[in-house]
């Protein structure tokens, strides 16, 4: 409802709520849910999910998550108002209150893309 993941085709097709997603959107969704299981709100998680795109650039989700040297995907929240950042180093960053690691590479097993 928040328009978090983008279907394949039109939005409001039809009179059921089926759906079609890519590979990418599966991924994301998989992200969204790891969120969800830390009771991260939605506002956060489009927030993570920007930087997300961010540091993919020009790259396909799943290619980037394969490409990457780094497992688990370290996100960390700090200041006021919130400033969301990728983590890349093992550390958090100064000032930081608090680091939600994913484990991408691990997801991207499980759902066998």
């Amino acid at each position: 409802m928040e328009g978090l993941l983008k279907p394949t085709g039109a939005v409001h097709t039809g009179t059921g709520r089926n759906r079609t997603f890519g590979t990418d959107e599966i991924l994301r969704a998989a992200i969204l849910f790891e969120c969800a299981r830390w009771d991260v709100t939605v506002g956060t998680m489009e927030s993570l999910l920007q930087e997300l795109a961010k540091e993919q650039k020009e790259l396909s989700l799943v290619d980037y998550v394969k490409k990457s040297s780094a497992a688990s995907m370290k996100f960390s929240v700090s200041g006021w108002p919130p400033r969301y950042e990728i983590v890349s180093g093992r550390s958090m960053p100064a000032g930081s209150r608090s680091l939600l690691c994913i484990d991408l590479k691990r997801l991207l097993a499980d759902l066998d893309l």
